[in-house]
Order: C-alpha cells, then structure tokens, then sequence
C-alpha cells in the first residue's frame, strides 16, 4: 500500500510539473514492475499487465533477469485475465530467452489448451515432463490438457496421458479420480472402481504422510478429495450394474455428507432397485 501511495504521488508531481519545467523525476522499471504486481494482487489484471509494459520498455531494449522476471508476471497475468493467445506468445518469448525453464513449457501448455489448440498443448507438456515432470505448473497443466481433451471428444488420447503420468511414478489420488472418471466416459467401470479405490487409498497415505511430517491433523484439501471419491465410487458401481453395493456405498456417503442434494437423489433411485 505504500509502495502505490508513492508512485501515485509521483504520478501527480509530474502531472503539475508538466506545464513548467517538466517532470524531471521519472518512475523506474522496479516501480512499475511493483505497481503490475500490486494490481495483480487485486484483480486488475489489465492495468497489471500495463504496468509490466511499462516496466520491460523501461529496460532500454536489454533482457536480463529483471526483464525475465516481468515476463513470467505479466504471462500471468494475461492468462488470468482470459487473453491466452498474448499469454501464448509471452511464454514463447521466455522460452526463446530462457528455455530451460519447464514451468514455461507447462504455462504454454495450459494457454494453447485454453485456445483450443489441443496439439500444440500436448506437444508443450511433452517438452515439460522431458525436461522435469515435477515443476511447478505440471499438475494444473495436465488437469486443463487432460480437460480439453474430453471436451474434444478425444477421451482416449486424455487416458493415455493420464496412463503415462501415472506410469511415471507421479502417483497421486487427484490423478487417480481423473483417471477414473475418464473410464467412466469410456464405460470402462471396472476400471474406473479400481482407480476409484486406488484414489481413496492414495488419500489416505498423502494425509498420513502430511501428518508425519508436520504434526498437523487439521482437515486438509485431501477431504475433498476423498468426498468425491467416495461418491464417484458409488456411482461406479451403479453403472457396473452392482446396485446393492452401489446403494450401500451410497447410503454411507449420504450419512456422511447428507447436504449432497445429487447424491440423495441417487440413494432415492437405488432404493428403488
């Protein structure tokens, strides 16, 4: 907050000195990389990206780490605001400049994703897992990528993604209840329990693990998780046309979490069978 108090105040010095002798104190790259920043912060993503502008036209045509730094906000930023075809091209320039970088190649993947551009969005994620399966952005990266996929119909080509991470050792129970709900698009359900269970079993060893290592039993993100796991469980064995067990499975699940308004319906429909 002081930070954008004193750039405006800067702002409005200059203002008044126009008609005179002229603003003879200018706002530096640091400055407007920290008002982007700032207006980051509160969802101005326009304005955020302006100030990146400024801040890169400000660098005299040289690239170094200041001007790499503005880059990765303001492709951020552009992504945020929904502009991913810009984002696209700010990913490209940094990987231009700095390709060893794989959270590029994963931003990139997610931008062409969101265009629509599927394969180019496969072939950046590629790139990414070559170079390291683990940094930051892969996860969100192969959500949209797995995504975009289904929603171009191409539920195969998503499954074998999910396959080739899972295969990888990159073993999670949010990659588990994707996998499994891709087989039930495919009317695989038998292989949609397995991953279903794997996932919940995923669960609880990854909220063990926390635990272990900080100490902290405090409901985590993994009770969602498990919530829906539990429900795409039951409803696995509904399609596999295990309605006993479905309805049992289902009835626990209700038990559990009765302001589910869907899975009373599905109780209701199972008691009927």
């Amino acid at each position: 907050m002081k930070k954008r108090k004193r750039i405006a105040a800067l702002l409005l010095l200059c203002t008044l000195l126009t008609a005179s002798a002229g603003c003879t104190s200018k706002l530096s790259k640091q400055d407007y990389r920290m008002a982007g920043i700032e207006a980051m912060e509160a969802g101005s993503y326009e304005e955020a990206v302006t100030q990146f502008d400024e801040a890169i036209a400000h660098s005299n045509g040289f690239v170094g780490k200041f001007e790499l730094d503005v880059l990765k906000y303001r492709g951020e930023a552009e992504f945020r605001m929904g502009d991913y075809a810009s984002a696209a091209e700010t990913y490209e320039t940094l990987l231009e400049a700095d390709g060893k970088r794989a959270e590029y190649w994963y931003a990139l993947c997610m931008s062409e994703a969101k265009l629509g551009e599927v394969d180019a969005a496969l072939a950046a994620f590629s790139s990414g897992q070559e170079m390291d399966a683990k940094a930051s952005g892969a996860d969100e990266a192969l959500w949209i990528l797995g995504d975009s996929l289904v929603e171009q119909q191409r539920e195969e080509e998503a499954l074998s993604l999910y396959e080739q991470v899972l295969a990888s050792g990159e073993v999670s129970a949010a990659l588990y209840n994707r996998l499994g709900l891709c087989y039930l698009e495919a009317a695989a359900y038998d292989r949609a329990l397995e991953c279903f269970t794997s996932g919940l079993e995923a669960v609880d060893a990854e909220e063990n693990e926390k635990v272990d290592r900080t100490g902290d039993e405090t409901e985590t993100e993994g009770a969602g998780l498990q919530q829906q796991l539990l429900f795409n469980q039951a409803v696995a064995y509904e399609f596999a046309g295990d309605f006993q067990t479905a309805r049992e499975r289902m009835e626990a699940y209700v038990a559990a979490y009765p302001e589910h308004e869907e899975a009373q319906k599905e109780l209701t429909f199972l008691q009927t069978r």
